[in-house]
């Protein structure tokens, strides 16, 4: 009787590939992506990441829309409560919680760590999907005069901003505030924000 192999479907090595690419970014910085690394830690051969990405920017860019789309579902999750106040806190609570839990993703979408790596178009694209959700809860705390005057996307920008910079300050253990900057330091720092943003119509 004839044995039958069994092969790893495409989808399962290509995962793996983008899996190792992600582990060596965050355990060992930019220097440690090359194609025989990223091989090794997959269990590929290095000839199979020519195969399926074609080159080690094919798999960074890869590595940054599935960041960039993990990114999007993440804030998406916290937008549906009826209150667009509440919603548009946990937008930002979901910010800092992704950068936390996927450092290397959030580095890679962010801090542009690996030299001469930059993301292609439908990347961009990616991320402006993220970016659209918090647009979009802007313009439903505008419609309910939680928020009064503005654009959406400028003020987006705004907040977005300020919640990306408290987040890498965090990231650096780079403090001058009073309140510690853990989970209490965030919240009081949310309180500060909307309190220049949010207006809330009685």
């Amino acid at each position: 009787m004839t044995s039958q192999r069994h092969r790893t479907p495409s989808t399962d090595i290509a995962r793996s590939i983008l899996d190792a690419a992600a582990q060596l970014l965050e355990e060992s910085g930019p220097s440690s992506l090359s194609i025989r690394a990223i091989a090794e830690r997959a269990h590929v051969a290095p000839m199979g990441i020519y195969n399926h990405f074609g080159d080690k920017a094919a798999v960074l860019d890869s590595l940054y829309q599935r960041g960039a789309k993990d990114f999007a579902s993440a804030l998406a999750a916290r937008v549906n409560d009826d209150d667009p106040l509440v919603a548009l806190r946990s937008i930002g609570q979901a910010y800092r919680r992704f950068a936390h839990d996927h450092a290397a993703e959030f580095s890679l979408l962010f801090l542009q760590p690996v030299a001469g790596f930059s993301p292609s178009q439908q990347s961009h694209t990616a991320m402006l999907g993220a970016f659209q959700i918090l647009v979009d809860c802007i313009a439903r705390c505008q419609a309910t005069g939680v928020i009064v005057g503005g654009s959406a996307r400028d003020l987006a920008q705004f907040i977005w901003a300020s919640i990306h910079g408290f987040v890498l300050l965090e990231r650096t253990s780079w403090s001058q505030i009073t309140t510690p900057i853990g989970d209490g330091g965030f919240e009081a720092f949310l309180d500060h924000l909307g309190a220049g943003f949010f207006i809330r119509l009685e």
